[in-house]
């Protein structure tokens, strides 16, 4: 599997609104959990892992797409749980043959952990695919890599759903000019127990 990552660029403001849960930015639902969080200390600010997929999601909007954030991210579609939507933009039986893969794989602990789905679904009338975006920066905040369970899933989708997967960096926009995107390469082995 190859995947070269584009670009796209964040800045001050928008890291800004996500930190005062701005629904400019972050999805209704995610800023109902996050503002109980802090309120009961859980936390003391909002989580950056959702970031990059909202701004990815704004990023796609305006160019006339919808942008479906995952269940993790915000709860608009369910790659695992047979979501209608993807089921429209792939064949039926494909998307069936998906799910069961995934389900014997996460039984049989190939895949390690729960979740992996791409932030994003985006699509319009011509066109669909699946974004992960990994954030990068602001500075003193260590960058979102890719995981080696992520890796399979985009793997899966690939051989099975035969759709698109983008992986977006979400730069800031004093590292945008310096960064250069990074080109994923990795070989898909699965072994599962008798």
């Amino acid at each position: 599997m190859k995947i070269v990552e584009k670009k796209i660029s964040f800045s001050s403001k928008d890291y800004e609104n996500w930190l005062r849960c701005d629904p400019i930015i972050m999805p209704k639902k995610l800023i109902i959990s996050t503002q109980k969080d802090i309120k009961e200390g859980r936390k003391e600010k909002p989580p950056l892992h959702h970031f990059p997929a909202n701004i990815t999601r704004k990023y796609f909007e305006n160019k006339g797409y919808t942008a479906l954030l995952s269940e993790m991210s915000g709860d608009n579609y369910k790659l695992f749980k047979g979501d209608r939507r993807i089921e429209k933009k792939v064949t039926k039986e494909n998307y069936q043959l998906f799910i069961k893969t995934y389900d014997i794989l996460r039984k049989d602990k190939v895949i390690k952990q729960a979740g992996g789905e791409p932030d994003l679904f985006v699509f319009n009338e011509k066109e669909a695919f699946f974004v992960e975006a990994k954030r990068i920066g602001p500075l003193n905040h260590p960058d979102d890599m890719l995981r080696e369970n992520q890796k399979v899933i985009i793997s899966l989708i690939k051989l099975f759903l035969n759709i698109n997967i983008e992986i977006y960096a979400v730069v800031f926009e004093d590292l945008f000019e310096r960064y250069v995107p990074k080109n994923y390469v990795w070989h898909l082995n699965l072994e599962t127990s008798d």
